[in-house]
């Protein structure tokens, strides 16, 4: 058991060590890839009520690019859907959210971040061969942690809350996270 718990120790020391080299990439002209199991959020879409099923999973690709130090401008895109048999309910979400991101503090590998979104999006649910469609928009800001676990390799996590707009529903608040890698060129 000691054995087993100083080598946990020493791979998470050596983690460490390589991810503290890195820093994250913030500089004017620096383009990034972001890629989510899970959506780069939901982009807001989540404001229709609609029971899902757990099974359900989003995707999103998104990139960003930074138009001056500290200052980035991004685009995500985002797709979901759930085919539900047992109750004969088939729902298919497509969203795009373009956003504004600012650096807060950088420390080493890791760094704080804030900024704001919109979201513009469509969700089309059919229930027994009958078919609705709903538009959506979407804004709010959003908080995050970006953390290099490699050079031009990152994880980021972010919090967004803000208020969404589909036909006849409005919903404010509601925060919902979003977990993506970044891939930076």
């Amino acid at each position: 058991m000691r054995k087993l718990l100083f080598v946990t120790i020493m791979a998470l020391g050596l983690v460490a060590s390589i991810a503290a080299q890195n820093s994250v990439i913030d500089s004017k002209g620096a383009m990034g890839l972001q890629l989510s199991i899970g959506g780069n959020g939901n982009l807001g879409l989540d404001g229709t009520a609609v029971a899902l099923p757990s099974t359900t999973t989003g995707y999103g690709i998104g990139g960003k690019y930074f138009v001056a130090d500290k200052m980035g401008l991004g685009l995500a895109l985002f797709i979901a859907g759930d085919d539900t048999s047992t109750s004969d309910t088939q729902n298919f979400w497509f969203g795009i959210r373009p956003n504004l991101s600012w650096t807060l503090v950088k420390k080493g590998p890791v760094a704080l971040y804030t900024g704001g979104f919109l979201g513009l999006g469509i969700h089309n649910l059919t229930v027994a061969g009958n078919g609705t469609s709903t538009n959506v928009f979407a804004f709010g800001g959003q908080l995050g942690a970006e953390w290099a676990i490699a050079s031009q390799v990152s994880f980021a996590a972010e919090y967004a809350i803000g208020a969404t707009f589909d036909d006849g529903y409005t919903s404010w608040g509601g925060g919902n996270t979003r977990a993506y890698m970044n891939f930076y060129f």
